[in-house]
């Protein structure tokens, strides 16, 4: 089970409880100040509190969350439950149906988070309902997660909410999607698309290489063939725990030449965010320049670039990855 110790905190924060690993002082948002492992707020937020960003045009939204570093109890809405929606090896994610996202209106969300533990509670399984998680939320590269300071037992068993089916007009590249895939992160997605070429090099095919992971090839919503665009910062990732998974290859999938495509697949998983900015460091290669606004950045003789958190950034980035549960998760059309 991995909890978080006190070791690992106590540089970055101020004070720590011995026995439960979690910070003792750090400014808050007023609902989540700083109480002992398991012990109630007055009002224990729910993932909706915990998730909905404070400022949704803020120039982190999609990397910063309000409650990070902070100890939670996480408890479901009035008359819902937490529903365990998604298993790995490193942890589970957890959804309240009370909220569900609703793809015609663009609404809802916010109701699922990661819960990071090594290895998850033994009989834990999809549909599994926990009463509540207290630890410390943390942000891994942009992605919401949950330290637990104590072991989620589950309680009952539920319906695992219907997964949502992303398609081409969800693509990252479209600055619209941001915000909607968001609201979607840690939830079950479905999507349908072409195996995209594999970089099997060490130097510039680190994806595949370090982290198993392969793009899909969307297909265009009215002809239904690939739209051509394999990109990372633009197309979904499929994050597999290994190289294969069950019988499924996807170096057997790849297109065979260049005029061909990748195989077919629809892969059903959780939804992942990989997100921050990077400094500019100028074409030196120097320090961060620190900023007030970002007329500084100009005077700097870094352009356009905003000034966020304090320094000058160059560039936000959002790589989306769906991890798919099983191997039943991905088919082959």
């Amino acid at each position: 089970m991995r909890i978080l110790p006190c070791a690992l905190v106590v540089l970055a924060l101020v004070g720590c409880n011995r026995d439960e690993g979690i910070p003792s002082e750090m400014s808050a948002p007023a609902d989540l100040t700083f109480v002992p492992c398991g012990v109630d707020r007055p009002q224990p937020p729910t993932i909706m509190t915990l998730r909905t960003p404070l400022d949704l045009m803020s120039p982190t939204v999609t990397y910063r969350n309000a409650y990070e570093g902070q100890s939670v109890s996480l408890l479901p809405a009035a008359s819902s439950q937490l529903v365990v929606t998604s298993v790995f090896p490193s942890g589970f994610a957890i959804g309240d149906p009370s909220a569900l996202y609703d793809p015609k209106t663009d609404t809802g969300g916010w109701n699922h988070v990661f819960v990071s533990m090594t290895p998850p509670p033994v009989g834990l399984a999809m549909g599994s309902v926990i009463s509540r998680v207290d630890g410390l939320v943390l942000d891994t590269v942009g992605f919401t997660e949950i330290a637990p300071c104590r072991t989620p037992e589950p309680t009952d068993t539920a319906t695992v909410p219907k997964s949502n089916v992303l398609s081409s007009t969800d693509a990252p590249r479209l600055a619209a999607s941001s915000i909607s895939l968001l609201r979607q992160t840690a939830s079950t997605v479905t999507l349908t698309g072409f195996v995209c070429p594999i970089d099997q090099t060490t130097t510039t095919g680190k994806s595949w290489v370090q982290y198993n992971t392969f793009q899909l090839e969307l297909p265009t919503s009215i002809s239904g063939r690939p739209t051509g665009d394999c990109g990372s910062f633009s197309t979904f990732g499929i994050s597999l725990p290994g190289k294969t998974l069950g019988s499924f290859d996807p170096l057997q999938c790849t297109p065979q030449s260049v005029s061909s495509t990748g195989c077919l697949i629809t892969v059903t998983g959780m939804l992942k965010n990989s997100s921050g900015q990077v400094d500019d460091l100028g074409s030196a290669g120097g320090a961060p320049t620190a900023c007030k606004t970002s007329a500084d950045c100009v005077a700097a003789g870094l352009g356009s670039d905003p000034c966020v958190e304090g320094t000058c950034k160059k560039g936000l980035y959002d790589f989306w990855t769906i991890l798919p549960r099983s191997a039943s998760d991905i088919v082959v059309m």
